[in-house]
């Protein structure tokens, strides 16, 4: 199998394994991705061996290796002109087939075209199976992976009753929600919790997440850029809620089981890109027209308002928080 990146689409091949093993009862899955993103599926039984992109010195040399390798089967899940060309050619290469044109006609004329699939539906397509997956988890690393510098915030976690995790982050910051909308969301909530936790990466997002818990009335934590992804993935398993962006974090806490709230502004589920599980997505309730503007996300706004994140109304997340729990 071949996904080289990134958090949320690996993480949604998760499931694709789960169906490989029921179908090929036999069968062994040598994985290729990043070497960053290995945690996320290097536990699942059913893969035998992470194939590092970082160890080889070119293309040349990756194509070189899968030829002799010889597999029965090579599924291409990330399908990109890298991927192709360390497999054009081949024997047995079945591809996932984006619909890039879904995508384009939804972003640019805001009309839909054909029936909305999930991507995880198009993952399936390539080893033809039809069913319809509504939930899946992952499988995690041991918890003597935990380094000393956080395993007493873990014990914490574990023994609370009651977690709210918080993501503010996203890739791009025109997906993020804004943080006065954040502050506010904590404020109405944080008496229902134990522990409040942020997690997530990066530079931008460790200045938001110090900004936010200066400004709301409840003790918290910040994990952020604390962690590692194997880390992440024990972390999130032990909370209780969890609120983000259309974001890879979100995607790991469906996987664990956790109820999620998923906050989507510029991006729509329809890109079929939406975590599955017990989530609960939350977008505005007015339409937009210049929703959706793109799957990738901006340094900030096209129009200059942030209208599709500042619509959305705290009380919208306040409603499935208390709902959760």
């Amino acid at each position: 199998m071949i996904r080289f990146s990134s958090i949320g689409d690996i993480v949604l091949t998760n499931p694709v394994l789960d169906e490989i093993k029921k179908k090929y009862k036999n069968s062994k899955v040598d994985y290729l991705t990043k070497g960053q993103f290995a945690p996320l599926i290097e536990n699942h039984p059913i893969v035998d061996v992470i194939i590092n992109l970082e160890d080889f010195n070119s293309l040349s040399e990756l194509r070189r290796f899968i030829k002799k390798s010889k597999y029965d089967l090579i599924i291409d899940i990330h399908n990109s002109l890298r991927s192709n060309l360390i497999t054009f050619g081949l024997k047995h290469v079945r591809r996932y087939k984006k619909r890039k044109y879904q995508r384009y006609i939804l972003t640019k004329f805001k009309v839909q075209v054909g029936k909305y699939s999930h991507v995880i539906q198009k993952y399936l397509e390539t080893i033809d199976v039809k069913e319809k997956i509504k939930s899946f988890r992952m499988f995690l690393p041991s918890e003597d992976i935990i380094s000393e510098k956080v395993s007493d915030t873990f014990i914490e976690l574990k023994k609370s009753k009651k977690v709210l995790g918080i993501s503010v982050g996203a890739s791009m910051p025109s997906k993020m929600f804004p943080s006065h909308k954040i502050i506010e969301t904590i404020n109405s909530v944080g008496s229902k919790f134990d522990k409040i936790v942020f997690l997530g990466n990066g530079k931008l997002e460790d200045e938001l997440t110090k900004n936010i818990m200066h400004k709301i009335k409840f003790e918290s934590i910040s994990l952020c850029s604390k962690l590692t992804i194997s880390e992440l993935l024990l972390f999130v398993k032990e909370l209780t809620v969890f609120i983000g962006n259309d974001s890879g974090i979100a995607h790991i806490s469906a996987g664990n089981g956790v109820k999620t709230i998923a906050i989507f502004g510029q991006t729509v589920p329809e890109y079929g890109f939406a975590p599955i599980g017990d989530v609960d997505i939350i977008e505005p309730k007015i339409k937009l027209s210049c929703r959706p503007c793109g799957h990738l996300g901006f340094d900030k706004c096209p129009k200059k308002h942030h209208n599709c994140m500042e619509k959305i109304s705290v009380s919208q997340i306040t409603k499935k928080i208390e709902r959760f729990i």
